[in-house]
């Protein structure tokens, strides 16, 4: 890694870098490093010999071995500068990556922007909830934002679309129906729900982050990225509750009544998020296929494996 002196400047503008050595080895600049694949992937980038930097919003946020910048929207107010960054890859929610790439216009070496979008954009497409449209219209957007932007400045972007994102207890799905089960013991399902799920693991996610680096048919192309496993909701419930050790009781109720529920605990408990879409998609198959990342850059994802409590 470069070395570095930082010479504070008597403005708010970033300040003054005077750069000792050139980098020795390839620089990777990481997004949303704080999210629950950042870890994952900078293990795999560190195994492989990248040099890494981190953006964050997050202050304070740090790991040995890592020059990380803070990004507050008004510009990347941490220093040394992103000048000999190779590759950028987005962990962050991909709307949130148009604000950052105007801040990237003054890197040189930027050659290559590997970002993350959702699978959502197929599952929530006719959504009768306009909060999940607008969802969706925005990823769209800014999906489109990132191949204008990148076109225009001869850099090759690639978008990674994954489907339910599992695998260090900090997602919304796994840890969700595991903190109903430790509260109430056992869950309600709707009664016929017999949709399908494709759970990703994030250290695959990460591990195909590396893989699209090392193969050029990823140019430009936006992947569809499901776990390696495919099983009906209700088993992978039952999955969940098993690992930790303890018999999954199921108690199936109409689905009229599951929508009372859902309503029920948005209004009297506060669980805003809690919609009844989710209810509808129960029965939905939510999954994708794999195959063109298997053949562009040998993505193999495991089947499901949830992770233990901590």
């Amino acid at each position: 890694m470069a070395a570095v002196r930082v010479q504070a400047g008597a403005t708010s503008g970033p300040a003054k870098v005077t750069l000792k050595a050139k980098a020795t080895r390839p620089v990777v600049a990481v997004f949303g490093i704080s999210s629950q694949a950042g870890q994952p992937l900078v293990d795999h980038l560190q195994r492989d010999g990248y040099c890494v930097h981190g953006i964050s919003r997050q202050l304070g946020w740090s790991r040995a071995g890592i020059v990380m910048h803070h990004f507050d929207q008004a510009g990347l107010t941490v220093t040394p500068p992103l000048s000999e960054v190779f590759c950028l890859i987005s962990l962050a929610p991909l709307p949130g990556l148009g604000a950052l790439l105007p801040h990237l216009d003054s890197t040189p070496a930027l050659r290559r922007v590997i970002a993350f979008g959702t699978t959502g954009i197929f599952t929530k497409a006719d959504s009768s909830s306009p909060t999940e449209r607008a969802f969706v219209e925005s990823q769209i957007h800014a999906a489109r934002h990132l191949a204008t932007w990148s076109e225009r400045r001869g850099i090759v972007w690639t978008v990674l679309r994954p489907t339910m994102m599992y695998g260090v207890n900090r997602d919304q799905n796994v840890v969700f129906i595991r903190s109903i089960f430790r509260r109430f013991s056992c869950l309600t399902l709707p009664i016929g729900a017999r949709g399908v799920r494709q759970p990703v693991h994030v250290d695959d996610l990460a591990a195909a982050c590396v893989s699209v680096l090392g193969h050029p048919a990823t140019a430009n192309k936006a992947y569809n990225l499901g776990g390696g496993e495919v099983l009906l909701y209700e088993d992978m419930v039952r999955r969940i509750r098993s690992t930790d050790g303890h018999r999954p009781i199921l108690i199936p109720v109409p689905r009229l009544l599951y929508y009372l529920l859902i309503f029920g605990a948005r209004t009297l408990l506060g669980q805003s998020y809690l919609r009844i879409e989710m209810v509808d998609r129960m029965y939905a198959d939510l999954v994708t296929d794999n195959g063109a990342a298997t053949a562009d850059f040998g993505y193999s994802p495991r089947p499901f494996e949830p992770p233990g409590l901590i």
